[in-house]
């Protein structure tokens, strides 16, 4: 069995950097607007993948129109000319236990602009390691773009040898080789 055991979210929405612990049963209490739905979001987008595929903000009593890049550039209120970043990287990452005690962690690197363009993907599945915020971050508080972080995950020394790396830009690669993790 397979346990979630760490969300890490980075430009998602309010969550400008943040890391959530699951340990066994986890619940999301809070009063409404406090993010118990976002996290979600989160989870549903890296499990899923596809921003099609997603019903964001499905606890909105009307119908939301939040999108994958609402979410990276952190859009405040419904008239969508309010966000807190401009063009913007976001990270949405899942660390599991396996029933063996190794690790795998499996996400996105989206790159989202103001400008209105699609959003640029890099989805990634890191095998036999645990989250390390060293994948992302250039330096402190500087992420790697989506394009760069591919050059850099495709480098970087994982910490065991059977660690392995797999970076895609296709939802259909991503997800193929999802369901067979």
């Amino acid at each position: 069995m397979k346990q979630l055991t760490r969300i890490r979210l980075i430009n998602w929405h309010l969550f400008e950097n943040n890391t959530i612990t699951c340990q066994g049963t986890t619940y999301f209490i809070g009063i409404n607007g406090v993010g118990k739905s976002t996290i979600l979001d989160a989870i549903q987008f890296a499990l899923v993948g596809g921003q099609r595929d997603v019903r964001f903000n499905q606890a909105a009593m009307s119908g939301s129109r939040r999108t994958l890049t609402s979410y990276i550039r952190g859009e405040l209120g419904t008239e969508g000319r309010r966000f807190l970043r401009n063009d913007a990287t976001g990270v949405v990452a899942l660390e599991f236990r396996n029933s063996d005690d190794t690790y795998f962690v499996h996400g996105a690197v989206v790159d989202a602009y103001q400008d209105g363009r699609s959003p640029d993907l890099t989805y990634f599945i890191v095998n036999g390691a645990g989250l390390n915020d060293d994948w992302f971050f250039r330096a402190p508080g500087q992420l790697f773009d989506s394009r760069a972080f591919r050059r850099h995950l495709d480098h970087f020394t994982l910490p065991n040898p059977q660690a392995r790396a797999q970076l895609f830009t296709r939802l259909e690669d991503y997800r193929f080789h999802l369901l067979n993790r």
